[in-house]
């Protein structure tokens, strides 16, 4: 754990690079505050839950930086960088954690962490565009979490040519939607399916006809469309009917 011992307040971010002369010749680590006072005295948040004595908020209405005096030279900082860090920075850190005790990464379930790594994505000469790359594609928890709403959208615009990813192109984009077992995925692929023409459309009606993913809201919209006379709808249902997604299955 990391051991402070004194917290200097800065109300402004100049003064939080001219630290008082009294703490010059200490190790200072400053850092934005980034979790809200609150009016008992402290600071919300776990991190700041043993600390919170140290803040005084009738002075410090709206503090932006604090310096932390650390009492050991070999003190772990993690709490310091974690306030810094990314969203993406802090899930490479708790890899290596994670990986010192024997387990292995956690699925992303969360959409603003995923949105990150889909900006690294989008650019070839990122230095974390392999690594990102590889996360999207296989780390993502798939069903009905927000990170699986965004890695659909995302998917969605590589189909449609709105995006270009030299690593995912279509047919890697529709693989993908068919293994995130429902949800976002199913609302996509009927989306392309129902609104789009020519092979984007087909393509995703034959993705469909091996999903049993579906709610309600699903097979309603394909009914729908199915009574208003659109063909691949039709389609999709029949093949549902048949059991397709069944008997089309390879042989074991």
């Amino acid at each position: 754990m990391l051991r402070l011992c004194e917290v200097q307040i800065a109300d402004h971010e100049d003064l939080a690079f001219r630290p008082p002369q009294r703490l010059l010749r200490e190790q200072l680590h400053p850092v934005p505050v980034v979790a809200p006072f609150n009016r008992a005295g402290g600071i919300h948040g776990p991190n700041f839950r043993h600390f919170a004595p140290a803040f005084n908020p009738s002075v410090h209405e709206t503090p932006r930086f604090a310096y932390f005096r650390v009492r050991s030279n070999t003190a772990e900082i993690s709490l310091l960088q974690n306030m810094t860090m990314s969203q993406y920075q802090t899930y490479l850190q708790e890899i290596e954690d994670r990986k010192a005790d024997g387990l292995h990464p956690k699925p992303i379930d969360d959409a603003s962490l995923l949105t990150e790594i889909i900006d690294q994505i989008k650019d070839a000469n990122h230095p974390e565009y392999k690594a990102s790359l590889d996360f999207f594609v296989y780390n993502v928890l798939p069903g009905t979490t927000s990170a699986a709403g965004v890695k659909a959208a995302f998917l969605k615009d590589i189909i449609l040519g709105q995006v270009e990813v030299a690593d995912i192109g279509r047919a890697s984009a529709f693989e993908q939607l068919a293994h995130m077992k429902g949800g976002p995925s199913v609302e996509v692929l009927i989306d392309l399916a129902l609104e789009e023409d020519g092979d984007v459309a087909r393509e995703a009606a034959e993705v469909l006809k091996t999903q049993v993913f579906l709610y309600e809201a699903d097979t309603d919209r394909l009914a729908t469309a199915h009574k208003a006379g659109h063909a691949l709808a039709t389609s999709i249902i029949e093949s549902y009917a048949k059991a397709e997604f069944f008997t089309n299955l390879p042989d074991v």
